[in-house]
Order: structure tokens, then C-alpha cells, then sequence
């Protein structure tokens, strides 16, 4: 009975992000955050939006909300063609900190050639080093500020994505109950 009149109350919302008012976009994207993660798939959704005012709307709302699916879209963001969306989409995976590190070092493998996912990869991994002892994404930082990124990259990336999957692996290991 309920989920009918969310999903009423979210197609509102996500129709109020293409609204002319940035008063009525920002009440609307507060709302679809505060609502959580049942506003993620239809925040994705407006990723593709032809307006880059509803890109960026959904791109903020989805960096406020986190969680892995919110993370994987932002990452797919960070070559769009819009500088502002780009860029929020760059502090919403900053924000979610090692959650967007695998989704980030597999599209740094699969779109080193974009300047702009390594541009953002540098700001990401920089905030995550700062705040973590984090050794395996130093090569990578090293590749993405090096002579030839484009082929240093995919490597490095791999590596630390290696690093990352298998340190995690450790990890739910030894927390397994015996």
C-alpha cells in the first residue's frame, strides 16, 4: 500500500530536478536523499538525461545517498561531457572513500585514454591515500601523473585492483566465524 505512493511521491521528485527553480530542484533532490536508497534506480535513470542541470541534480543526489550502485554510476559519470557534472560526480565518489575504489580502478583499466576519468582518479585515490595507509595505489598515482598514462594506467590499476580484491578476501576471512 505504501510503495505505490513512494513511487508517486519519487517520480515527482526526479520530474521537480528538471525544474527551472534551483529552489524547487534542491527541496526535490533532499528529498529523493533523504528518501535513501529506493531513489537510486530512478537517479540513475536521469544520468542519461539530454540536460545537464538534471545529470548533475542526479549526480549529487546519488554522491549524498553512497552505496556500491549509487558508486558505480558516478564512476561512469566522470568522462561525461559537462565539466560541473564531471566535477560532482568526482566528489561524490571522494566522499564515499574506499567504496569507490574497485568500480574506480576497473574503469581507470578501461578508460585510461580519458583524460578526464584520470584527472578525477588522481583527486579520488589522492583523498583516499590521505586519509588511509593505502601503499598499493601509490604506482597508480604514479602512472596517472606519468609520462605515458595512457598504457601506465591499465596496469597499475589492475595491480591495485588485484591488491584490493585480495586484501578484501583476507579480511572477510578472518572475520568468518569459526
Amino acid at each position: 500500500m505504501l510503495q505505490p505512493l513512494i513511487s508517486k511521491s519519487i517520480e515527482s521528485l526526479t520530474r521537480s530536478l528538471s525544474s527551472e527553480d534551483g529552489a524547487v530542484r534542491q527541496n526535490a533532490r533532499t528529498a529523493l536523499t533523504q528518501l535513501g536508497q529506493v531513489s537510486v534506480p530512478p537517479l540513475i535513470k536521469l544520468l542519461n538525461s539530454d540536460n545537464s542541470q538534471v545529470r548533475w541534480e542526479a549526480a549529487k543526489a546519488l554522491g549524498e545517498i553512497r552505496g556500491m550502485e549509487s558508486v558505480r554510476a558516478l564512476v561512469k559519470k566522470l568522462d561525461d561531457n559537462n565539466r560541473d557534472v564531471r566535477w560532482v560526480a568526482t566528489a561524490g565518489l571522494m566522499s564515499a572513500g574506499e567504496e569507490a575504489l574497485d568500480p574506480l580502478l576497473h574503469e581507470l583499466i578501461v578508460k585510461s585514454g580519458s583524460v578526464w576519468v584520470r584527472e578525477a582518479g588522481i583527486r579520488v585515490i589522492d583523498s583516499i591515500l590521505n586519509d588511509q595507509n593505502r601503499e598499493f595505489l601509490r604506482p597508480v598515482m604514479s602512472a596517472l601523473k606519468g609520462r605515458a598514462p595512457i598504457f601506465g594506467v591499465p596496469i597499475a590499476a589492475y595491480e591495485a585492483l588485484t591488491s584490493l580484491r585480495g586484501s578484501e578476501s583476507l579480511t572477510r576471512e578472518r572475520f568468518r566465524i569459526r
